[in-house]
């Protein structure tokens, strides 16, 4: 363990004792001090400076001795830290920010009602777009899936349970920790991460544009997406898939309340036969497209779109990147879902500081936003990658995508 690493554990371990010290050992003065070692014996002696991994101690003799810091008791180290640094003991170390409580989903679609098919046998284009605009407006991403061909729901499901594979239970189980942890870091240290040293916070600081208004649906989203439920080894068989599928899709209805402009969709039929419409479509404030659908069975499809929803699918099954990217992300978090945890444990502004300057994420989510994976913010994006479902309905503009 490096020696910064060594001192920041002991720093946060004295700073606990440190509330339950007596109020005479830190009254102390840099005059003659008793020390004790975790073995209990002791010397006396008065504090001179910190020298690296020890203090320096003057004897009663006169003579200045050298001390390793890890061989002192808890008491004697924060003595240490106490007579080498009074002005951080001057600050109220129980100092947190307000904490933020997580806003409720104002979606009123249970699960059960997200897995039934609402279109019905024959829908008419009309019929059909009503249902599909108004299910996104209630909250219910899930319609995404209701409108995709049954090939193309089968291979969704197909590449999810790779990729669930991929992260294994180990890699689901430190997936569930460190989303744990961001939510408890998203409610109880909002004002940190907005700072400015946790303005560059990975994951958080860049998923809203408005924190006052966005960021109770993040922690709520982050706290239902942390749920046990839906990282049990059960989830992940051909017979659960799907139910899986529709409760991660109903957690992203979280984000669509911090964006509701994606919500705001409206269309116009402008000319239609047996089985082709031509439909104008609005998305937020965003010019009316015009969409070609084509009936399928019982279902309206965006030819355009549902090739491209194939052929991505059919290159990550090809290629195998997303699930070789999840193996890896599972290694990685053998190392940031501890970090994480240390960060949401913090009680102070400097605990949090100290913490996120020593862990290296920083620079591990700069390096990863210049080479094209993401950067801040891509916490959000979580389910989607997991899932592969359509984020928006199938062959509708996206909001700010400019098409």
């Amino acid at each position: 363990m490096k020696v910064l690493d060594q001192l920041f554990v002991l720093r946060v371990w004295s700073l606990v004792i440190y509330l339950f010290c007596s109020v005479n050992l830190l009254a102390q003065d840099s005059e003659t001090q008793e020390w004790t070692s975790f073995d209990g014996k002791s010397l006396k002696g008065q504090f001179v400076r910190m020298d690296g991994k020890s203090v320096v101690l003057k004897l009663p003799t006169g003579k200045e001795v050298n001390v390793k810091l890890s061989s002192l008791s808890f008491e004697s180290h924060l003595q240490a830290l106490k007579l080498s640094q009074p002005e951080a003991f001057g600050k109220d170390p129980l100092k947190v920010p307000e904490r933020t409580e997580a806003a409720q989903s104002a979606t009123s679609v249970t699960l059960e009602a997200a897995l039934a098919n609402p279109f019905g046998e024959n829908p008419t284009i009309d019929s059909f777009l009503q249902v599909a605009t108004s299910q996104w407006k209630r909250g219910n991403p899930f319609i995404s899936w209701h409108m995709l061909p049954t090939n193309i729901r089968e291979e969704i499901a197909q590449q999810s349970l790779r990729n669930m594979e991929a992260l294994g239970p180990p890699g689901r189980g430190q997936l569930s920790q460190l989303i744990s942890s961001l939510a408890k870091i998203a409610a109880e240290k909002r004002e940190w991460i907005l700072g400015a040293q946790g303005s560059q916070f990975p994951f958080l600081a860049g998923a809203v544009d408005d924190p006052q208004k966005q960021w109770p649906y993040l922690v709520g989203f982050l706290q239902k997406l942390s749920e046990a439920k839906l990282w049990q080894d059960d989830n992940f068989n051909q017979a659960n898939i799907e139910k899986w599928l529709a409760s991660m899709s109903l957690v992203m209805g979280y984000l669509n309340q911090m964006h509701p402009e994606k919500s705001n969709v409206a269309y116009e039929v402008v000319s239609q036969s047996a089985d082709s419409a031509d439909v104008e479509v609005t998305v937020a404030d965003q010019k009316p497209v015009k969409v070609t659908f084509q009936k399928q069975g019982n279902l309206w499809i965006v030819p355009e779109a549902i090739q491209e929803i194939e052929s991505q699918l059919q290159e990550e099954k090809q290629t195998n990147a997303k699930s070789q990217g999840l193996t890896m992300m599972s290694a990685g978090m053998s190392f940031v879902a501890p970090v994480m945890k240390k960060l949401a444990e913090a009680r102070t502004r400097q605990e949090f500081d100290q913490a996120l300057a020593s862990s290296g994420l920083q620079q591990m989510m700069g390096a990863g936003a210049r080479s094209g994976a993401g950067g801040a913010g891509d916490m959000t994006l979580l389910p989607a990658m997991l899932t592969g479902l359509p984020w928006g309905l199938p062959g509708f503009p996206k909001v700010g995508s400019g098409k």
